[in-house]
């Protein structure tokens, strides 16, 4: 179960390394670390990661860690720019103890630098925003203090799809992109944000006319003329999909690295405690709704499986105990383990397939975990 995990390790597009807290030595580093920065093990991390300089770097978690206590489990997350590589990076470390005794820091560390250059766009396009009142790139609107939708930019077509034309003929067009999900909390904001004198903000999906889903970062304040007549509210709204999926990956990240020292940290428990753990672990990690581990014999032709997450047992009509099937028989459930990957199931082909309890599952031996997703 421990190689499974080093083996996510290895597979994961950020960089991971361990390092000796006296020394900064870096003592392990996976595959994809090494690819941008060379075989750094060996070296102290900040020369090895930073290139430059002859002492720790200035915002290295040991300078925050007790003398009298290196162990003290501070977890930092930081994003800081990279000499070597040239990029910015969002930075998890954790300090942990290693079974000789060493006191070690563990690093994961995801390539935010398209979030940043994205962000600084928006800095420099906010900049224009405060002298440029028409054509720019956000999507505008103006509702009047009749709550009427008086004017939209023509930048609405890019993110919606639809034309401003479109959605001055239909006052409804507006509420009906809205997600389904998000939709009463954006008919609650604008409700009081017609009623308030105060900058709002909200973050919403919409699904444009090409069916595409997309996040939208509104902001929005009220409209006075010269006078101090209310005329209504004047909104912007950004699209964010992109930062919004960087976001997403970088809290995967986390929760994998967290679930990694958690998972070593019951090394020493029954083999049972250990296995149940990974499999409802990987759940979360994998996106899944559920999962279950077992073994294939020898010309993998037999699944046996041993162990069901507490989803399939509570949801599907499958009995603790072992369970056997014929793997080229298995259906949707065996397609994880006749392409040796994983698979993602719909929503359709969920309909289509029985359910694990029926003996059709899927799995893979050399303990193979078998995940289920929405």
């Amino acid at each position: 179960c421990i190689d499974r995990y080093f083996d996510i390790l290895e597979s994961l597009d950020a960089i991971i390394f361990v390092a000796d807290i006296p020394s900064h030595e870096i003592l392990y580093a996976n595959n994809y670390a090494q690819s941008l920065l060379g075989n750094i093990i060996g070296k102290p991390c900040w020369q090895a990661l930073q290139g430059k300089g002859s002492a720790p770097c200035s915002f290295c978690s040991t300078r925050y860690l007790p003398d009298n206590d290196p162990t003290f489990p501070i977890s930092l997350n930081h994003e800081i720019p990279n000499n070597v590589t040239r990029g910015w990076y969002d930075v998890y470390e954790r300090p942990v103890m290693l079974p000789d005794g060493r006191k070690v820091r563990i690093h994961l560390a995801t390539d935010i630098t398209d979030k940043k250059r994205i962000e600084e766009k928006l800095r420099r396009n906010e900049e224009k925003y405060r002298t440029v009142a028409d054509n720019t790139y956000d999507w505008e609107c103006w509702i009047n203090g009749d709550r009427n939708l008086e004017y939209i930019s023509p930048s609405c077509e890019r993110i919606t799809g639809y034309r401003a034309d479109q959605f001055l003929a239909d006052p409804n067009l507006l509420n009906k992109i809205i997600h389904p999900e998000d939709r009463p909390e954006f008919v609650h904001h604008q409700e009081e944000a017609l009623q308030s004198t105060d900058f709002s903000h909200l973050q919403y999906r919409i699904i444009t006319r090409e069916g595409t889903i997309k996040w939208i970062s509104h902001y929005c304040q009220p409209a006075y003329a010269e006078d101090g007549t209310f005329l209504g509210r004047r909104s912007s709204n950004r699209e964010i999909t992109q930062r919004k999926k960087t976001e997403e990956k970088t809290k995967l990240n986390e929760l994998r690295l967290s679930t990694l020292i958690s998972l070593y940290e019951k090394k020493e428990l029954d083999p049972g405690i250990i296995c149940e753990f990974v499999l409802e672990s990987s759940i979360p990690i994998t996106s899944s709704s559920m999962g279950f581990m077992g073994f294939l014999n020898e010309d993998e032709s037999l699944m046996t499986i041993h162990s069901w997450s507490k989803n399939v047992l509570r949801e599907c009509a499958v009995h603790q105990k072992p369970l056997e099937f014929n793997v080229r028989e298995g259906g949707i459930w065996g397609e994880a383990v006749r392409e040796n990957a994983g698979h993602r199931e719909t929503d359709a082909e969920r309909d289509q397939h029985p359910a694990a309890g029926d003996g059709r599952g899927g799995g893979r031996r050399r303990c193979r975990v078998a995940d289920q997703h929405d």
